[in-house]
């Protein structure tokens, strides 16, 4: 009986440090939320607010999937009511599902660069799709900064705070 509680104990202690230790080698692991996005100037080099006020989530596992979903501020507060999937729509429907965009991906984080990269599997631009980006990766605290590498479309420096 002692043998089997010593023995439960060793493996429950093994699993918790083996969970730490992977958790410490991709602090990028959770959910995200946007709370600044900036762009840089292409003449001065200076970082600067986006064009537009934007709100939304990334999601990141432990099984290297990520998901991420971008809108403009307010996005969700329409009086347009649409079906998902429907044959046909409106102009003013088609400019307002512009403002969302969101992608899922494959990652892969290298600590030790500060990498990462998203092997992308879907996107709302289908010339997206099947595409990889690379990000640097800054922590700061609770907040997590992925910087564009590839400019592009521009550089961009996106601020995510930690709420899972």
């Amino acid at each position: 009986m002692t043998n089997g509680i010593i023995a439960t104990t060793l493996l429950t202690l093994s699993m918790v440090f083996i969970s730490c230790t992977h958790d410490a080698k991709r602090p990028i692991i959770g959910l995200w939320k946007l709370v600044d996005m900036q762009e840089q100037d292409s003449k001065t080099d200076k970082w600067q607010p986006y064009k537009k006020e934007m709100q939304g989530y990334l999601l990141y596992d432990a099984d290297s999937h990520m998901s991420l979903h971008m809108t403009v501020a307010g996005y969700e507060k329409t009086d347009l009511r649409f079906h998902d999937l429907a044959d046909s729509v409106s102009v003013d429907e088609l400019k307002h599902r512009s403002m969302s965009y969101n992608y899922m991906a494959n990652y892969e984080f290298d600590p030790v660069s500060n990498i990462v990269t998203h092997h992308r599997i879907s996107h709302s631009n289908p010339l997206e799709w099947n595409t990889s980006v690379k990000r640097s990766v800054a922590f700061n605290s609770d907040t997590l900064i992925l910087t564009t590498l590839d400019r592009t479309n521009g550089a961009i420096k996106v601020k995510w705070l930690k709420i899972k």
